[in-house]
């Protein structure tokens, strides 16, 4: 799961969120890092990941899981 493009910082680290869950710590690292990736076992948190991510209009380049 990938959430969102954080490129806004200019930084040039890729994070691999693992047990990313619905992407809480993701969000508060993103202005850190240039793209996140998310990974968790549940679907469902997966799944509401995914949609917070296209809710704040962000790309799967940007983060995503």
């Amino acid at each position: 799961m990938r959430i969102l493009n954080c490129s806004t910082g200019m930084r040039p680290a890729e994070l691999m969120d693992f047990a990313c869950g619905i992407g809480l710590v993701s969000r508060n690292l993103c202005l850190y890092v240039k793209s996140i990736d998310g990974v968790d076992v549940s679907q469902n948190a997966v799944d509401t990941y995914t949609t917070r991510v296209n809710q704040q209009g962000l790309t799967p380049e940007d983060m995503n899981a």
